[in-house]
């Protein structure tokens, strides 16, 4: 397999990938019920029952494979689920915005904007000549679930008069739609063939990348294929109450998402951890089983997204979440720089000391994604796949470059890399 010497320039990657000309034309996979190979019926969908379709991405003389997940939020109980659904500001995005023609633009980079990120046909993107694969985000379950859940939701009423509680179906059928992409993976791609496999995702994706991760690595085999994994803007800062809606307080239980059932053997412990260690736990588990994967996180020091995530756990557990009532900024503020910002900092830290095949890009400022722009930029502050370099002067696509072929068993140039002392 053909490897790039370690360092950080991209001089030579960029020479080699101008011999070729690297376009886009993503191509539209609709999902439909299937048995998979442990004869259970799968029903790949988005939260209202409309179909889920994924995108493909197949470059001419590829080198790897790009496994994406999209983000979008998250939904666990009747507010989050139903009566935020009625606001402006959605806990989680119910359906699919991305068609092939949108992707198209994404990754050509026409405005030169960098909005594609990762997806982006540009010479210096390390992913430019990998088969790339999208699953978008439509379920609100972190890319886990496996149910239909309904949910009772009584909605506010301008004239003081009880209105009649609004009834809702949430399907939660991100692992089936997980499972519907793998099938078509491994019937159409040579996956023997690719050096180089990364598992990416950023905010919810970031989550289903690492928790679907040795599914996936078990479904595409490609033993001698180098993986990585990209946690983009997914620091596992989580209350208990989330947890228990979610996944369920026991195994007898299986929460709204039913997402028990489909987590690796090796995982299937996490859900009954107490939420402080959970998400390090999950990521110490998948790096010590493979050891010869690579495991990357990325956010910025101060994700406002995240932290209005967290602060919404914590009102939905204390039972006062309105999802009509947006957070103060006060709240928000108080909340990112004295809670969220420093556990999520000392998770990452704590997890480098305990996973040598893992590294972390802490970034500057409350931008949220870095792996690309996504649809809720106008309304969030958002990092620059290309141009961000707020961790110790060092480009991120530089650090994902080292991350792919620097050397993975002696010393290497890929590093721990953070924005402290200047990371507001």
């Amino acid at each position: 397999m053909c490897r790039v010497m370690p360092g950080r320039s991209l001089v030579l990657a960029t020479l080699l990938m101008m011999a070729a000309n690297v376009s886009a034309a993503w191509t539209t996979i609709s999902a439909s019920s299937f048995t998979d190979e442990d004869g259970i019926e799968r029903f790949p969908a988005c939260s209202q029952g409309d179909t889920f379709s994924f995108f493909v991405d197949e470059p001419e003389s590829a080198e790897g494979l790009l496994l994406y997940f999209a983000g979008g939020g998250a939904c666990w109980d009747a507010a989050t689920c139903v009566g935020s659904a009625q606001t402006d500001s959605p806990t989680y995005y119910g359906s699919i915005w991305e068609t092939a023609e949108s992707l198209d633009a994404l990754s050509a980079d026409v405005d030169g904007s960098g909005a594609g990120g990762i997806l982006t046909t540009r010479l210096d993107n390390p992913y430019a000549r990998f088969v790339k694969v999208y699953i978008p985000y439509c379920t609100g379950d972190v890319h886990i679930g496996s149910s239909d859940t309904n949910y009772d939701y009584t909605l506010p009423s301008e004239s003081g008069v009880q209105t009649a509680p609004s009834s809702r179906t949430i399907h939660h059928r991100g692992f089936d739609n997980l499972l519907a992409a793998l099938t078509w993976i491994r019937s159409n791609l040579s996956v023997d063939d690719f050096s180089e496999i990364t598992v990416a995702g950023s905010s919810a994706g970031g989550y289903g990348a690492l928790l679907n991760f040795p599914v996936i690595r078990e479904s595409l085999g490609a033993e001698g294929a180098d993986y990585s994994i990209i946690i983009d803007s997914s620091n596992g800062v989580l209350t208990n109450g989330f947890v228990d809606r979610a996944f369920g307080p026991s195994k007898t239980d299986p929460g709204v998402w039913n997402a028990r059932q489909n987590l690796h053997p090796s995982l299937a412990a996490i859900p009954d951890l107490d939420a402080s260690s959970l998400w390090v736990t999950a990521i110490k588990t998948v790096a010590r089983r493979y050891r010869d994967t690579r495991l990357s996180q990325s956010t910025a020091a101060y994700d406002l997204v995240q932290s209005i995530v967290y602060w919404t756990m914590k009102a939905v557990d204390q039972g006062t979440y309105d999802p009509f009532v947006e957070p103060t900024q006060n709240e928000l503020l108080r909340l990112d720089l004295l809670e969220w910002s420093p556990k999520a900092r000392w998770a990452m830290v704590s997890t480098a000391l305990q996973a040598p095949n893992y590294r972390y890009y802490l970034g500057a400022g409350q931008g949220h994604i870095h792996l690309l722009l996504d649809e809720a930029s106008s309304l969030f502050p958002t990092t620059n796949y290309f141009e961000e370099d707020s961790a110790m002067g060092v480009l991120y696509t530089n650090w994902l470059h080292d991350m792919l072929y620097n050397n993975r068993f002696l010393i290497t140039d890929w590093r721990n890399l953070t924005c402290f002392p200047n990371c507001l």
